[in-house]
């Protein structure tokens, strides 16, 4: 599983303008997604890393896709 610097990474990656490029609204923040984890396997691929085992551990806490990391997670899931 991801370590919280990693998590950090993969959190600040998802935010830039050619991923979700989250943006502050009236309220609260807005997110451009496709509503898959499009993104975050992409970045799991380039960090060498299983993106299976990460994605079924996400959706098994309701974690649905890109944006849904940013607007819900904090720090990584470690339960």
């Amino acid at each position: 599983m991801l370590n919280q610097r990693q998590f950090d990474a993969l959190y600040t990656w998802l935010q830039e303008p050619h991923q979700c490029h989250a943006q502050p609204s009236k309220n609260g923040w807005r997110y451009r997604c496709n509503h898959t984890f499009q993104h975050t396997a992409v970045w799991l691929r380039r960090q060498g890393l299983e993106v299976e085992s990460h994605l079924t551990h996400l959706r098994a806490l309701g974690i649905t896709c890109d944006c849904s990391i940013l607007s819900t997670l904090i720090d990584w899931p470690t339960s």
